[in-house]
């Protein structure tokens, strides 16, 4: 089996991959950057 996900604008450090109880999870979490002033 192969699948393939689309995830743009995200490194691959930022998307989580778990199987559980048969389950298959993407997660990602991106980061945004606020500018102080």
């Amino acid at each position: 089996m192969v699948i393939t996900a689309s995830l743009p604008g995200l490194r691959t450090d930022e998307i989580r991959v778990t199987i559980e109880d048969g389950a298959l999870s993407i997660a990602a979490e991106k980061a945004t950057e606020t500018e102080e002033s």
